[in-house]
């Protein structure tokens, strides 16, 4: 198993964070890509923009969360703890 890592530098421009990942290529004996090696930050927005497409894929949750955005009314998080009957002393330190 003679693999090799590689590295690449990867520019990403398309989001507000802009910045170099260091991207690492791995490789097998024939010199064929096998996997990716991502920096864990670039991982999670990855995951996060998945998640997002994930969630926008269904149209009634689409339209839940586009009703969110727009949403100029709401509540205290006080007040709806109240109506949940939350108490918080069951938390400890969070409390």
């Amino acid at each position: 198993m003679g693999g090799r890592l590689g590295r690449r530098y990867f520019e990403r421009t398309d989001t507000d964070l802009t910045a170099t990942s260091d991207i690492q290529y791995v490789t097998n004996e024939q010199g064929e890509e096998t996997a990716v090696l991502v920096p864990i930050e670039l991982w999670r927005e990855i995951e996060a923009e998945r998640e997002t497409a994930y969630l926008l894929s269904s149209p009634a949750m689409r339209r839940r969360l586009t009703e969110v955005l727009h949403r100029t009314e709401g509540i205290d998080l006080e007040d709806a703890l109240e109506s949940l009957e939350f108490d918080p002393s069951g938390f400890g330190d969070l409390a």
